[in-house]
């Protein structure tokens, strides 16, 4: 975890351009990260190795990973502001809460976090699947679905052919 610190401060201390941010997250991540993603800093991770990036992706500012337990970021997916991904639980008995519970955060090709989103151990979001923003995802979330709310629930199917359409969410 030292190293991974020292990575953050260098991350998150002073202006980089993205190749030097995806130069930093590759030594955090020990794998080379495909120029093809923008990485938008400040972001935090506990260890870092535990992060998997495909191509294309763009991940906005302030995103934070518990990351021990696994992240996956398949392809072409767009990270809002302010996400949050934990794949660590403890558990409920409280004599027992030091011990860890990971599981890994898969995000298929094409999903979307919106802002403000948090992600818990265990989800699947779904490949070109919409989070809306300030959603708590519990459970996975199938691919080609929008989802919102706390905790996030199903409001529509999208179609390829689909128009844009502002969502009366109540």
């Amino acid at each position: 975890m030292d190293q991974n610190s020292k990575l953050m401060f260098e991350l998150n201390g002073q202006y980089h351009p993205n190749d030097e941010v995806l130069a930093l997250v590759s030594q955090m991540t020990r794998r080379k990260i495909n120029s093809s993603n923008r990485i938008l800093p400040p972001m935090n991770t506990d260890f870092g190795r535990h992060l998997y990036l495909g191509n294309d992706n763009f991940i906005n500012r302030n995103l934070t990973m518990i990351d021990f337990g696994g992240i996956y970021l398949e392809n072409h997916v767009f990270i809002g502001p302010n996400v949050t991904l934990l794949t660590v639980n403890h558990d409920e008995r409280p004599n027992q809460r030091q011990n860890l519970r990971t599981s890994a955060i898969h995000v298929e090709d094409g999903a979307w976090l919106g802002a403000n989103v948090t992600v818990l151990p265990g989800v699947t979001i779904g490949k070109n699947a919409i989070v809306g923003a300030g959603s708590l995802v519990t459970k996975d979330v199938k691919a080609s679905t929008i989802v919102v709310g706390s905790p996030a629930r199903y409001v529509k199917t999208i179609k390829a052919n689909d128009k844009y359409t502002r969502l009366n969410i109540q």
